[in-house]
């Protein structure tokens, strides 16, 4: 499994790098974990197709995300008491009550469309 995720790494980073504009600043603080998956995350069907790179991420840099998106600010209390969360396309990032942050996205490896990934 980890020799699938250090290309998928690289080939996210490059993608980053190669359409940052030079005024750009670097998200620091970043925990982040990729995985290839399918549709369903948690407990998939055992004839499940992993045709997508999910991508979660906490800390700073999930915070300055969440900050930086623009557009209404949701109540997610269905998920957990007092959640936040905004969401553009399949980017949704959440602000804990306890002031957490945390983004996740779906990136579909044929056409790097995204969806949302994640549970409550």
């Amino acid at each position: 499994m980890s020799e699938r995720l250090i290309p998928l790494t690289c080939i996210i980073v490059a993608a980053i790098v190669v359409g940052i504009p030079a005024d750009a600043q670097p998200l620091t603080g970043a925990n982040a974990q990729v995985m290839i998956t399918g549709p369903e995350t948690i407990d998939p069907p055992a004839n499940q197709k992993n045709d997508r790179a999910a991508v979660f991420l906490s800390g700073e840099a999930a915070r300055k995300i969440y900050e930086a998106m623009p557009g209404a600010t949701k109540r997610g209390d269905a998920c957990e008491e007092g959640l936040r969360l905004r969401q553009s396309g399949g980017l949704v990032c959440t602000k804990h009550q306890a002031g957490q942050y945390a983004c996740s996205v779906a990136i579909i490896l044929q056409t790097g469309e995204t969806r949302s990934v994640g549970a409550c």
